[in-house]
């Protein structure tokens, strides 16, 4: 049974946080021999917001859609002057670096911190895409770049997997398990370091999951409510699917590694409302 998680809640909402911080100064990973797939990724259907579905994937609990970055969303196409920090000026990064560093970063958080293998498939999901994923991005010695959590969670988030195993089911109806999702980045910063150079890019996302009555249900039972309360949630009893709305802060510091990037450092925050619920 999953186990229930703190929660806060607003007005009409049950809010969910989830926090993962690890500062620079990792160990130096091992570089990984191949390019990201997010250097490649094709959209295979119609964008929303600023993703698209990639390719079908089935697993334990059913088929959904995994989504990319949409090649028209605006972090993919082009820098805002105004989120260039102070430490770029000097720095090995000119115009060209910048975009594809952005871009690799908010491909990153399509493909992974929101819409990965792990999203809601607890530990299991987790230790998967930690030894199936992960090195493709933090190098071959992934598990110990992201590091051991701190706080008494059960695992590091550098994506959303809830470390408490809270993250309610999502649709698997063989379509996207999110309907939206909006990407930001807003700073691009130099990062000196003996030896080199990294780049912080920090930004937001804002995604809408799809979530069924029967799963919040589910969730909700999980968390302590009573059936009472529940029937009193008239959007869970409607019979369409309604939304696990999650607001992500994150910042990941990369750096080149032959043709590709690697991810050397990251903090990931999230909030979690479902919608139509109301804390109790």
């Amino acid at each position: 049974m999953r186990r229930a998680a703190a929660a806060a809640g607003t007005a009409a909402l049950l809010l969910l946080t989830g926090c993962s911080a690890f500062p620079g100064g990792f160990p130096t990973a091992t570089p990984s021999g191949s390019a990201s797939p997010s250097s490649t990724a094709v959209p295979i259907g119609a964008v929303f917001g600023d993703v698209a579905a990639r390719e079908s994937v089935t697993d334990d609990l059913g088929t959904y859609l995994h989504v990319t970055l949409s090649p028209a969303a605006a972090v993919a196409t082009e820098v805002d002057p105004a989120t260039v920090g102070d430490l770029i000026a000097g720095s090995s990064w000119d115009d060209a670096s910048l975009l594809a560093a952005q871009r690799f970063v908010a491909t990153f958080v399509a493909e992974q911190a929101i819409d990965s293998s792990a999203l809601d498939r607890d530990e299991a999901g987790w230790q998967g895409w930690l030894a199936s994923t992960a090195p493709v991005y933090f190098g071959e010695n992934a598990a110990t770049v992201i590091g051991k959590p701190a706080g008494g969670t059960d695992r590091p988030t550098p994506i959303f997997n809830d470390p408490n195993d809270s993250t309610p089911i999502l649709v698997r109806d063989g379509l996207a398990r999110l309907d939206d999702a909006t990407i930001t980045v807003t700073e691009l910063q130099n990062e000196p370091r003996e030896g080199g150079e990294r780049l912080r890019v920090t930004g937001s996302a804002d995604v809408a999951y799809r979530l069924s009555d029967e799963e919040a249900i589910v969730y909700l039972l999980d968390q302590g409510y009573d059936q009472d309360s529940i029937d009193g949630f008239g959007q869970l009893s409607d019979g369409e699917d309604g939304h696990l709305l999650t607001h992500l802060d994150w910042s990941y510091s990369v750096e080149r590694s032959g043709d590709a990037w690697l991810i050397r450092s990251y903090t990931l925050t999230t909030d979690s409302n479902i919608e139509g619920v109301s804390q109790a």
